[in-house]
């Protein structure tokens, strides 16, 4: 799989909205929903490749392609703080609690899970000079960026439990893994 243009797929979901995207659960889901439902898979013809997991759909190569990014300086992470994130982390603390489980025995909630992830300028940058060499490939570069901003505003502000609810409703292969089965 090309990973440069998962990459590209990665920048465009981070850079879609103005607003940081929170948590890596909610990360991983997005870009689950991406290729699901919008179909940037095809669009590409190149994506994650998403197994059935812990917390439902899982890519390694999501976290793979965060730290590169994030070591060539085009994203920054930090930790949550805001009031919303705040309720995205306990959120993440009630499927945590409920179910025993800690933190560093899962690998999904592991160091990403209470952070954010932004384009940093050179990011940016970068996602512009990407999207235009894409379009001069014949990749309808606008629609990527037309997804990517439809599924941001469509699953920032709901409640996690919510999402991974509709994803295991609507996926439920990928729940058979799942250790949250109260959300099956």
């Amino acid at each position: 799989m090309n990973s440069g243009l998962r990459r590209a797929l990665l920048l465009s979901l981070i850079g879609a909205r103005d607003e940081e995207l929170s948590g890596i659960v909610r990360l991983q889901k997005m870009l689950f929903l991406l290729e699901k439902e919008a179909k940037v898979r095809e669009l590409l013809r190149a994506g994650y490749d998403f197994e059935a997991y812990r917390f439902g759909p899982y890519s390694r190569e999501v976290y793979d392609d965060l730290e590169f990014l994030e070591n060539l300086g085009l994203i920054r992470t930090r930790p949550s703080e805001s009031e919303s994130e705040v309720a995205e982390e306990s959120e993440e603390d009630i499927l945590l609690t409920d179910y025993s489980l800690s933190r560093a025995e899962t690998s999904e909630f592991g160091r990403h899970s209470e952070r954010t992830f932004a384009l940093t300028r050179e990011g940016s940058a970068k996602l512009k000079e990407i999207i235009g060499k894409l379009a001069a490939r014949g990749v309808d570069a606008e629609a990527l960026q037309r997804k990517t901003r439809q599924i941001r505003e469509k699953y920032d502000r709901v409640p996690l439990y919510r999402l991974i609810r509709y994803v295991y409703k609507k996926y439920p292969d990928f729940a058979r893994n799942s250790e949250l089965v109260h959300l099956k």
